[in-house]
């Protein structure tokens, strides 16, 4: 839909663009359709929504903390014979560089991108994705920037072995959110040279945000916040 005061030309140019992209996620679909996968069910809810919706949590314990998790699952391709899935989340954007390299992804991303984590945790509460043996998620970028998909996959055993240490992690955030304990971080593993361009709160972090984050560097809780995130990486 056209936004609401843009002029005719630059309508054209974005209208050309999202077309443009439009066309090439139906190639991308096309050519691996030929995987065995099929479209089950988009925007999936977990957790309840309203009167009308009622799908149970994703619940994690984490120490002495309890976390319910709701969401809608943006994709869910599953196989003919039930037991092959994968789980995907668009994104608009530009996928990063760290997430876009084999080698340096990882699910958790220390504890910077869990979604794809909790989407898989909660198809273990949905019944009718009772039978899977096999779960894969993705990350499916949609690029207006360039008009490319570039896809950021992760396996079964990634995902699984990113479900079993995210409970360790989450005590440590409801250790901080129960004591009122918040850290600064101006940068981190998806974006290392800095993400605080991306944050909608830098206005009451101030300009001398990263002289604070080097002095606050050796307190015990700021250590004990960054060395549960190790294993995460």
């Amino acid at each position: 839909m056209r936004p609401a005061g843009m002029p005719d030309l630059l309508w054209e140019v974005e209208r050309d663009v999202l077309v443009g992209l439009l066309k090439e996620w139906l190639l991308f679909e096309k050519s691996r359709a030929q995987q065995g996968l099929r479209v089950a069910r988009l925007e999936q809810p977990f957790g309840k929504f309203d009167s009308e919706e009622r799908y149970p949590p994703f619940r994690i314990q984490a120490g002495r903390h309890t976390f319910d998790f709701r969401g809608r699952i943006d994709r869910i391709d599953v196989s003919p014979d039930g037991k092959r899935a994968r789980i995907i989340d668009y994104k608009t954007g530009t996928l990063p560089e760290t997430m876009a390299s084999a080698s340096a992804r990882t699910p958790l991303m220390s504890g910077e991108k869990i979604q794809i984590v909790i989407y898989r945790g909660a198809l273990s509460v949905l019944r009718d994705f009772e039978g899977l043996e096999c779960i894969e998620g993705e990350y499916l970028h949609l690029q207006p920037k360039d008009g490319q998909i570039a896809v950021c996959p992760f396996t079964d055993e990634e995902l699984e072995q990113a479900l079993q240490a995210l409970p360790e992690m989450l005590e440590v955030v409801g250790d901080g959110i129960e004591k009122g304990t918040f850290f600064l971080r101006t940068r981190g593993v998806v974006r290392p040279s800095g993400h605080c361009e991306f944050c909608e709160y830098l206005p009451v972090c101030g300009k001398d945000r990263m002289q604070r984050e080097e002095r606050k560097a050796s307190d015990p809780a700021v250590q004990k916040f960054l060395k549960i995130l190790e294993p995460l990486q």
